[in-house]
């Protein structure tokens, strides 16, 4: 669940990633801050995608699967051993 606040400081976001309690507050009060700090918790939900070891679907999931006996090859392009 996602609950986004603005008050005096700016625009709070609290959100949950990577088995944690996350929060990103933005200095302003303005539309371009306020999509600063939902760009920013997209970024934070992107990378908890891509390298969560908890996601059967991540590079990192994919890798240990592979257990040293095969390449694996990211969604970048890059093979990883």
């Amino acid at each position: 669940m996602t609950t986004t606040r603005l008050d005096h400081d700016g625009w709070h976001l609290r959100f949950a990633a990577m088995a944690s309690d996350c929060e990103i507050v933005v200095a302003g009060q303005d539309a371009p801050a306020h999509q600063a700090a939902h760009a920013a918790m997209a970024e934070v939900r992107r990378i908890e995608a891509r390298y969560s070891r908890y996601r059967k679907d991540s590079v990192v999931s994919r890798i240990n699967a592979a257990a040293g006996t095969d390449t694996v090859q990211s969604s970048d392009g890059y093979t990883l051993a």
